[in-house]
């Protein structure tokens, strides 16, 4: 039902046993109109976070450094944030661009001759 020769299945069963995981469960109904398979996480894999994750922390304290900078220098430039905070253009954009949505900052005027507005 799953495929031809069974293959797959033994490979998942080896490694699942070579890692100390526990056994998967296998479930179908009578007829086999169905086929779910549950493979359990090895308890030395399981890792609890103590509190909020790392990236959204550095994201927060990026996006708080770049209103910083904009508030001192609201005519600054997104490369010259690149250049400043050592990011790359992507990490600038995306932070600017959730600021934006966000109603935190806003763009006055044109790319060039513009100034950034902090809310």
């Amino acid at each position: 039902m799953t495929e031809g020769r069974n293959t797959g299945f033994k490979k998942i069963l080896n490694a699942l046993e070579a890692n100390g995981s526990p056994k998967p469960e296998f479930e179908t109904d009578d007829t086999r109109s169905y086929f779910i398979s549950r493979l359990f996480i090895h308890e030395g894999f399981i890792d609890v976070p103590s509190e909020e994750p790392k990236r959204s922390q550095k994201g927060a304290e990026r996006k708080q450094a770049i209103l910083e900078f904009l508030t001192e220098n609201p005519k600054m430039t997104q490369t010259q944030l690149m250049k400043e905070m050592d990011l790359t253009r992507k990490q600038i954009q995306k932070d600017i661009k959730e600021l934006q949505e966000n109603g935190v900052l806003e763009r006055e005027g044109s790319n060039r001759n513009g100034h950034w507005v902090i809310k």
